[in-house]
């Protein structure tokens, strides 16, 4: 191999660890505020710089679906989240703040949290309360 490959693989490699060095693992579990059980919600999270960080179930039988477009004519016009299953979810975060947004649809209301990642593992939980239950009422979707 190449000398100067093999020195840019080690640079590559030392910039890959330490950067994990800086980096803590959240963990996170969303549900409903009466009940307490695990419901699927959709998660958007950012950093002050404007970054989109994507979440992933922790569970073997969760899902994570990862929806990341950008118009390609208004790049302003974005939607980024992940879509999560009734079970907990994981990602790693450089240290430093974070805005993490909830949502489960229009039956429940949205909620927006603040968090503060340092170098340890941390924890959230995200309780949703509900505003309105259509099915009791008699209404159902037709989607």
């Amino acid at each position: 191999m190449n000398p100067l490959r093999l020195v840019a693989l080690g640079v590559f490699l030392a910039c890959l660890f330490f950067s994990q060095l800086n980096a803590a693992e959240l963990t996170g579990r969303v549900v409903d505020s009466k009940s307490g059980k695990l419901v699927a919600a959709r998660i958007y999270l950012t950093d002050p710089k404007g970054n989109w960080f994507f979440v992933e179930s922790s569970a073997p039988k969760g899902s994570a679906v990862r929806y990341d477009k950008t118009n390609w004519v208004r790049k302003e016009s974005l939607e980024k989240h992940t879509t999560i299953s009734a079970h907990p979810f994981k990602v790693q975060l450089p240290a430093g703040d974070y805005t993490l947004m909830v949502e489960r649809g229009k039956e429940y209301f949205a909620k927006t949290t603040e968090l503060h990642i340092g170098k340890a593992k941390a924890n959230v939980e995200v309780k949703l309360r509900r505003w309105i239950n259509m099915a009791q009422r008699g209404w159902f979707s037709g989607e």
